[in-house]
């Protein structure tokens, strides 16, 4: 009756271990290439826009349709600024 609030932990492994403790933890965007640190969601302030719109997945590969998107972004980047200076 005294254990009701405790979790069951994984038979075997030490917790600090099945947490993933060990792992060496990247503090870099996990888009291919880039060297910048990452901001959100593992993805550096540029790349974090382009997931936003779709043309990265969120593992850092380039969506299925990443021609026809960037294109699209592209001209959403120009109208914004448009709008901004206007």
């Amino acid at each position: 009756m005294g254990e009701q609030g405790k979790k069951p932990s994984s038979p075997g492994k030490p917790e600090s271990v099945a947490a993933g403790a060990g792992a060496p933890v990247s503090t870099n965007c996990c888009v291919k290439g880039c060297k910048k640190s990452f901001e959100r969601f593992g993805f550096c302030a540029a790349h974090f826009e382009h997931f936003k719109f779709g043309l990265v997945k969120k593992d850092g590969q380039p969506a299925a349709d990443y021609e026809k998107k960037l294109e699209q972004y592209e001209a959403h980047q120009s109208r914004k600024d448009v709008r901004k200076v206007a």
